[in-house]
């Protein structure tokens, strides 16, 4: 599932009233721009603080609020301790390192062998919360409220997590990874034409129903650079109503 990163250059050029032999802007201006829209989509999807609102502080659009938001995103969601990857792994002191390619948080939990009254050994999932470092503290600190095996909880510092209790040597994380970098590659005709080479070209990595939301992002900081009023109006009435 992808959105063809050729499809999505000639539609802005089209959108600037611009052919190949006119062009508006070069394929390196392009990557720069797609490169850095592809991380502006993400940051939308998962949740914009700059659109927090006084006493609500949620971003209208953000990871897991609707089931279009989920399937836009669910390309990118990993699941440590599924099929395609290992459970994330806890050191003696119940700390593990964020994975490298980690972008937002999803869901966490471990699986504890508990043993009921009747002597019965089960496979309980427990879901692990994850606080701030003052509710961290306070728990922790606290006889009555202490994280417990089967309320446990994690904090991030840095680039590692701490669990308390340490629960287990592994646990099932699942997160929204960082997209593929985008990248369109081209080589130059005898009519000085751009040639698409899709074999060394990387498309978005997101489902084609983003589409519309990522040419529009393209669209808006392509025509700012041509300093084409009516454009820039154009763009951004068209970011108001989809992105």
């Amino acid at each position: 599932m992808a959105i063809s990163i050729w499809d999505i250059y000639n539609q802005s050029l089209i959108r600037v009233n611009k052919e190949q032999s006119g062009r508006s802007f070069s394929v390196v201006q392009f990557n720069t721009v797609a490169k850095f829209v592809n991380m502006l989509y993400l940051k939308y999807k998962i949740g914009l603080p700059e659109s927090y609102q006084i006493g609500m502080p949620v971003a209208p659009q953000r990871w897991q609020v609707s089931q279009k938001i989920s399937d836009d995103l669910r390309w990118l969601l990993t699941w440590m301790g599924g099929p395609d990857k290992p459970m994330l792994q806890l050191d003696q002191y119940g700390v593990a390192e964020v994975p490298t390619d980690y972008m937002a948080f999803s869901s966490c939990y471990y699986v504890q062998n508990y043993t009921d009254c009747d002597e019965v050994t089960q496979e309980v999932p427990r879901q692990i919360t994850f606080v701030s470092d003052a509710v961290w503290a306070d728990r922790m600190s606290c006889a009555i409220n202490k994280p417990t095996f089967k309320y446990p909880i994690a904090k991030w510092f840095g680039d590692k997590i701490q669990f308390a209790p340490v629960v287990s040597n592994f646990v099932h994380f699942t997160y929204i990874r960082k997209p593929v970098e985008p990248f369109l590659a081209v080589t130059i005709d005898s009519n000085n034409d751009y040639v698409y080479d899709p074999a060394n070209s990387v498309n978005f990595e997101y489902p084609e129903v983003c589409r519309p939301d990522i040419e529009n992002l393209i669209f808006g900081i392509m025509t700012g650079s041509i300093q084409s009023q009516l454009h820039i109006q154009l763009a951004q009435s068209q970011l108001n109503k989809g992105v």
